[in-house]
């Protein structure tokens, strides 16, 4: 089954603060925190990308709004 734009908006969030949080980890070895800030980049554009396409399907759903 598909999950709804809005489950993958929420995960996304949450990735999101929890890449942050392990960023700000003074000890993360150097590799750990490249892997880690290109998955935020990543997971920030693909947020931006849901929100839009979010955007797009309520517009559908409700036109006259």
């Amino acid at each position: 089954m598909q999950k709804p734009l809005r489950e993958h908006i929420a995960q996304l969030e949450e990735k999101i603060v929890i890449l942050r949080r392990e960023l700000r980890d003074r000890d993360l070895p150097s590799y750990q925190r490249a892997e880690r800030e290109l998955a935020l980049i990543n997971a920030e554009e693909a947020l931006n990308l849901f929100r839009r396409a979010y955007e797009v399907e309520q517009r559908v759903l409700n036109p006259r709004q």
